[in-house]
């Protein structure tokens, strides 16, 4: 932002401009806080809202909770604590309908670094434990045939 102050020789316009120049510069250092709105609870939703948002039904949340092992709660490395129904509302939100992380804060109420580290915590939970599993699977399977690799690069 680029302000110019004009020389002003009288004393009360210069006042004025100095007041001014100090309300602008405050104005710029503390941005008026942006309203992020409710967060999102799972009972609060409809049927067809949860349909809609998520591409599952309502009652099937739960069950997804379950089957996909997510935990009661995430904490992320800032401190902010998500529950484990709120991470996968956001994971399945972003997953079903690119919107970006802005277009979602006023659904979950929560600013955009905090939308993105949850869906990163549930998404690399799964991955590793996935890919942690596919690995043991594979070297199980090498060592039931008999046929072990000398050398195995990855």
């Amino acid at each position: 932002m680029n302000v110019m102050q004009l020389d002003d020789s009288s004393s009360a316009g210069s006042s004025s401009s100095n007041e001014d120049l100090d309300f602008l510069f405050l104005e710029a250092a503390f941005p008026e806080p942006r309203l992020l709105g409710p967060r999102l609870n799972m009972e609060d939703t409809s049927e067809i809202d949860c349909e809609q948002m998520f591409r599952f039904q309502k009652q099937d949340m739960d069950w997804l909770l379950e089957a996909l092992q997510i935990p009661d709660s995430y904490t992320s490395h800032q401190g902010s604590v998500f529950t484990g129904m709120e991470s996968l509302m956001i994971l399945l939100r972003r997953l079903s309908y690119p919107n970006r992380w802005c277009d979602l804060v006023p659904i979950f109420g929560r600013t955009e670094p905090e939308l993105s580290m949850a869906f990163d915590m549930v998404i690399m939970k799964h991955l590793n434990v996935h890919k942690l599993r596919r690995c043991i699977n594979h070297a199980y399977r090498i060592y039931i045939s008999g046929h072990a690799f000398s050398s195995c690069y990855y």
